[in-house]
């Protein structure tokens, strides 16, 4: 079986195993046993486990209300999105003959960020999300035709920008390391500042 098999089995045994409670509709869904940062902050989101008997990856996990999951754009990744529509986090699942692995990380609203544009020329160091970019630290050229010694000062540049993105990050974002804050906008929003270039 190769992995894009193994993915769509996963898949489809996910949307077997969908079936509405009896106050609202929660998917109950096969997930890893391995997850970061602890099952605990899984929990803490409403989600419940229980165990596959003789499976030591896999378990059944029963969502909290609204929350689905996506196929990523990344062969054997599931983004998992809460009930308003954000990517929570993500589910990694292999199982070939020789291998079977699966984990899960929740993920923070808002982290220090990379993006490359102009044919990956150019890589912008920025902190928030793919969707919401807070501060964007500045830019490191990424073309070939550096010299060696060039490559090297972008490189200490791309640390540099790295660093002010977190110092942002920790004077208006405090929290932003913990995967549970920031996502209740308005509740969060009053003890932050945002701050665009």
């Amino acid at each position: 079986m190769s992995n894009r098999d193994d993915l769509n089995l996963l898949q489809a045994c996910m949307q077997t195993l969908s079936k509405k409670d009896t106050k609202e509709e929660r998917k109950i869904i096969v997930m890893a046993k391995d997850m970061v940062p602890v099952k605990e902050n899984w929990e803490e989101l409403g989600f419940r486990f229980t165990d596959i008997p003789g499976d030591d990856v896999l378990c059944i996990a029963k969502m909290p209300e609204g929350w689905s999951i996506r196929k990523s754009d990344y062969s054997m990744w599931i983004d998992i999105i809460d009930q308003n529509g954000l990517k929570r986090g993500t589910m990694f699942y292999k199982n070939t003959p020789y291998h079977k692995k699966a984990y899960m990380t929740l993920e923070s609203r808002y982290k220090v960020c990379e993006d490359y544009t102009d044919n990956d020329q150019l890589k912008t160091i920025y902190f928030g999300n793919e969707q919401e970019r807070l501060f964007v630290a500045g830019k490191v050229d990424l073309s070939h035709k550096l010299t060696w010694e060039e490559k090297l000062l972008m490189r200490f540049q791309e640390i540099k920008l790295k660093e002010l993105a977190r110092q942002f990050a920790n004077e208006n974002y405090p929290g932003w390391r913990n995967v549970n804050s920031y996502w209740d906008k308005e509740k969060d929003e009053s003890n932050s500042r945002r701050l665009t270039i």
